[in-house]
């Protein structure tokens, strides 16, 4: 693929893995992955300004909620991979990095740093 659009135009339609067919863009499968497509490029971005900012701890747990949020996305063609342990991992990440925040005053204000800004938009995409 040479571009990630074909030019062709497409009457507003897309194929749908979760149907088996072409489908509205509107349609809420198509919804969830943008959404999820969205979410894992604000994670991306959180996790690479972690690292160059020296959290690899941040950036480790921000590198495996990637890795969830894709198989999210698998799950939308109907065939889950995501188990109840997922989800407690998540919310128990998602708590111990917010107490592990709780020090760091720049995550409070969503524009102190480069990586607080990223992390807020991560936040509230996923």
């Amino acid at each position: 693929m040479d571009a990630p659009f074909t030019g062709a135009g497409d009457g507003g339609e897309t194929w749908c893995l979760l149907t088996g067919g072409r489908v509205s863009k509107t349609h809420p499968c198509i919804e969830a992955v943008g959404a999820l497509d969205e979410a894992e490029a604000a994670v991306a971005l959180a996790r690479t300004l972690a690292a160059r900012a020296g959290l690899r701890e941040v950036a480790e747990t921000l590198e495996a909620l990637e890795g969830l949020l894709f198989r999210v996305g698998y799950s939308l063609s109907g065939r889950s991979c995501v188990t109840p342990r997922d989800l407690e991992w998540a919310e128990a990440e998602a708590a111990r990095l917010w107490r592990l925040a709780r020090g760091w005053r720049g995550f409070r204000l969503n524009g102190a740093t480069p990586e607080a800004a990223a992390a807020a938009a991560a936040r509230t995409a996923v």
